[in-house]
């Protein structure tokens, strides 16, 4: 208490303080800067304000190791703040060939968005990585395809004592550059850690990670992994196709690639294929990476015998809405098609048409249904998130949504000014969907709102958008979270952009309202199908009757030229009397003469 204050003063403090400690306390616990009007105003308007039509820029990242290299695939790790890019060159095969040189890095960055100046891990690999997926039950496991079609595995758990190792040497090292300790004495390292080593990344210490297990060559794909997708946590294949229990968490995935094949993998070396084992164990090398050769294999043939498609991208769906096993996969190809598949058990598969043509040439094949969904690559091929029998395709000039059980979309984007490279369902609005284009843009569409256009578009870079990946919701996501959505372009840029608020939370009946759009627009693309099908029939059915028709008036006609030409008896009797009568003139004027 100060002595030297007026006694006036001090009676004004005293009046005054607990009044400003209580105001300042209230202003702690109540939000006074928020818009109560805007939080009321969200259970009716449905569209926003204006001034919302904009993605906010959260980050940007950028890697020498990514510089002038083309994002391949993004991948966000289950429960952290961090990410996973592939990248690879963007020279074409021809070009390859002409180089003739090997790749120069085949490297993968996992960012950590506390620390944007430098990676957190380094991931190495033999060759360029397409699509890489974290385990969602162990995040501490990515998995890559690779272009050489082979599959790898790194675990970026780094144990404690190389942590402690490395805070031990970057210690010492700052108190020699410090000065408080003789920059003669060399430090004493430890043993190091196969496959773990440290990479000087600007000021930074980074782990530079090899692969943990990689796929034997000659039993992985004959070209290039294009996807991966995780079998669920709770169900795994066993080496008769069929669905079991998984008492071992999650351990098994599946890839697809450009050489028409589909393969599952198993991360536990006790069960691998055992004929396959033992071939490879006679002509093991000492010192070689342990065995490691896919479960199993289905080949996607296609329905009329003509080739195998060349897949793309894909989704798996293991179980339907009541929990019952399911084995129903929906792919695109590089060639532009839209395929629904059964890579169920050989004997369930005449029984378990699932939904899709009933012809006998197409019982026992794995592509039961194939149709021409893009003038092009099929680049994306994702699953509703909130409605599960509605697929989203991206491809050449548009988009094109999809139901399980018919050959045509039920919905077609207009053809847009550029090409479109990546697409994704917005994963709290059922009706909204974000499309990247190939000269930086990301479109935003609302079905609900206008299904004819795009709701607004933010350009976010000059170059290509290869890659867009949403962060995956939390079940404790709370109303006022916001949401983040990764952005990968061709020239090795990745960017973290955040959504305005209109775009995150849905309207109360909006499921229900997306619902039943897509049901009327599938039951108008059956209604169709059925019509050209009754409009066939009944042009055959008019072609055959104008044929019958013909074929009778034909007939009648011809009767009537007999008719024409037929003779009584009566009528021949008369007739050679005639000529009978004749002849005897004739003889007797011969005979005169």
């Amino acid at each position: 208490e100060d002595t030297t204050m007026e006694p006036g003063m001090k009676k004004f403090f005293d009046k005054v303080l607990p009044r400003v400690m209580h105001h300042l306390t209230q202003n702690n616990e109540i939000p006074i800067f928020g818009d109560d009007y805007l939080n009321l105003a969200e259970e009716d308007a449905f569209v926003g304000s204006r001034e919302e039509n904009y993605l906010r820029e959260a980050g940007n990242y950028f890697h020498h190791y990514t510089r002038d290299k083309q994002i391949t695939s993004i991948d966000w790790r289950p429960g952290k703040s961090s990410v996973a890019v592939a990248v690879m060159n963007p020279q074409s095969m021809q070009e390859r060939f002409e180089s003739a040189r090997n790749v120069e890095s085949a490297v993968c960055i996992v960012w950590n968005f506390n620390e944007q100046a430098n990676p957190q891990f380094i991931l190495e690999a033999p060759a360029e990585v397409l699509c890489l997926k974290f385990c969602p039950t162990k995040p501490h496991l990515i998995v890559g395809g690779l272009i050489n079609g082979q599959v790898v595995v790194w675990d970026i758990n780094i144990d404690g004592d190389a942590k402690a190792r490395h805070s031990k040497h970057s210690h010492k090292a700052r108190q020699q550059q410090h000065g408080d300790e003789d920059v003669t004495a060399i430090p004493k390292f430890d043993a190091p850690v196969p496959g773990q080593t440290l990479e000087k990344s600007g000021d930074h210490m980074v782990w530079r990670l090899k692969p943990v297990q990689q796929s034997r060559i000659e039993y992985s794909h004959r070209r290039a992994v294009q996807d991966i997708c995780w079998l669920p946590a709770d169900v795994e294949c066993g080496f008769d196709t069929k669905f079991v229990e998984a008492k071992e968490g999650q351990n098994q995935f599946a890839t697809l690639g450009e050489d028409g094949v589909m393969y599952v993998w198993d991360l536990r070396p006790s069960n691998q294929p055992e004929q396959k084992m033992k071939r490879l164990k006679s002509s093991k090398i000492p010192g070689d990476q342990p065995m490691w050769v896919p479960l199993l294999k289905w080949a996607l043939s296609r329905p009329e015998g003509s080739g195998d498609m060349l897949g793309l991208r894909f989704h798996l769906e293991c179980k339907d809405a009541e929990g019952n096993p399911q084995y129903l996969m929906c792919c695109g190809s590089v060639e532009g098609e839209f395929a629904t598949c059964y890579w169920g058990p050989k004997e369930d598969r005449q029984s378990n048409q699932g939904g899709f043509d009933d012809l006998s040439r197409r019982e026992l094949k794995v592509v039961r249904s194939l149709s021409l969904a893009h003038a092009g690559p099929t680049w994306a091929v994702q699953r509703h998130p909130l409605l599960p029998d509605y697929y989203l395709t991206v491809g050449d000039w548009g988009f094109k949504i999809w139901q399980v059980g018919l050959s045509s979309p039920i919905l077609a984007s207009p053809l847009s000014d550029q090409q479109v490279m990546c697409g994704r369902w917005s994963p709290t609005r059922p009706a909204v969907l974000f499309i990247g284009t190939r000269d930086g843009w990301v479109q935003v569409w609302d079905l609900l709102d206008r299904s004819h256009e795009k709701l607004f578009g933010t350009q976010v870079i000059q170059e290509a958008i290869t890659v867009l990946e949403f962060k995956p919701v939390s079940e404790k996501r709370g109303v006022q979270t916001t949401q983040h959505l990764a952005v990968g372009t061709k020239q090795g840029y990745f960017q973290l952009y955040e959504l305005p608020k209109k775009l995150v939370k849905p309207h109360p009946t909006e499921v229900r309202q997306t619902r039943q759009f897509f049901e009327r627009e599938g039951r108008r693309v059956a209604y169709f199908a059925w019509r050209w099908k009754e409009r066939a029939r009944e042009t055959d059915r008019m072609l055959q009757e104008r044929g019958d028709a013909k074929a009778k008036a034909d007939e009648s006609e011809a009767a009537d030229e007999e008719a024409d030409y037929a003779m009584s008896p009566d009528d021949d009797a008369e007739f050679f009397a005639l000529v009978d009568e004749l002849s005897g003139k004739e003889g007797e004027e011969a005979a005169d003469a």
